[in-house]
Parts: C-alpha cells; structure tokens; sequence
C-alpha cells in the first residue's frame, strides 16, 4: 500500500510540473521547445515540448532526493512508474502541448 501511494503522490507532482511547464512556456516565448506539426494557409498547429522537459527535470529531482537519503534501490521503481503513467496520461487524454493559431 505504500509503494502505491508513493507512485500516486508521484504522479500527481510529475503531473503538476508538466501544467507549470506549459504554462511558464506559454508566459515566456523565449523558453518554447516547439515543432510544427502541421501548416495551411489558414492556420499554423504547432506540439510544445516545455511540459516533457518540466517532467523530466522533475523526476531526475526526485530521484536525486531518493539518492541523497540512501533509497535508490526502493524509489526507482515507484518513481519510473508514476514517470510512465504521467507521460500516457497527458500524451493519451489531454491536448497539453497542442497549440493552434491563426495567420
């Protein structure tokens, strides 16, 4: 039970530093990671990358407090866990990172 709420408690951090990552890459342009996906003459489509990048810091971090208290070999696991899950849930269910603009 406690390896489950330890990837649960993970996994909505992760969450929350992909949303603070595509909101700080939305209020500062200068921070955007981006690739057009698509162009018409009308509209330009474009996936941010601020929020995988936000995650992954995030992670690394929380893996770097596990180090430091010595239980590495304990919160890998839950951690990569939590990881995966944030990544399909926000790739799968949410358009976070899709941005669409006229010309």
């Amino acid at each position: 039970m406690k390896q489950v709420m330890a990837v649960v408690w993970q996994a909505v951090v992760l969450y929350a530093a992909a949303f603070a990552g595509f909101l700080v890459g939305l209020a500062v342009p200068a921070l955007r990671v981006s690739r057009m996906l698509s162009h018409t003459a009308t509209t330009v489509r474009t996936y941010d990358f601020d929020w995988l990048i936000a995650v992954a810091v995030v992670y690394v971090l929380l893996l770097g407090v596990a180090s430091l208290r010595g239980r590495v070999r304990q919160a890998w696991i839950p951690t990569t866990v939590a990881l995966v899950l944030v990544l399909i849930l926000v790739v799968m269910f949410t358009q976070l990172g899709v941005k669409e603009a006229a010309l």
